[in-house]
């Protein structure tokens, strides 16, 4: 996956996902107006996740690693995706 090909098609729907690494860490890569980026996310026992952005540099990085993808149906709901089902989730827009 590109990163600046996912952040577009992510902005052009308004969608989010969660991106679950090989080494178990998790990002955020936002499509919603007032969070666009991607972000590190920072869970602390008993309480919200926070999140930290991350750098186009490493983001790539981060998308190279990609495990498990996450895509945000609503607030609280997610379904777990494979990279082809996201593709066509975000069609018309390439990711690849």
């Amino acid at each position: 996956m590109d990163f600046k090909l996912l952040l577009v098609a992510l902005c052009a729907n308004g969608k989010s996902i969660d991106i679950v690494t090989t080494n178990n860490r998790t990002y955020q890569v936002s499509g919603h107006p007032q969070m666009q980026g991607m972000w590190r996310r920072h869970f602390k026992v008993g309480r919200h996740p926070t999140r930290s952005q991350v750098l186009k540099a490493e983001a790539q990085r981060v998308l190279d690693r990609t495990k498990t993808i996450k895509l945000w149906i609503g607030s609280l709901e997610y379904r777990v995706v494979t990279e082809s089902e996201l593709e066509s989730e975000l069609a018309p827009f390439p990711i690849n």
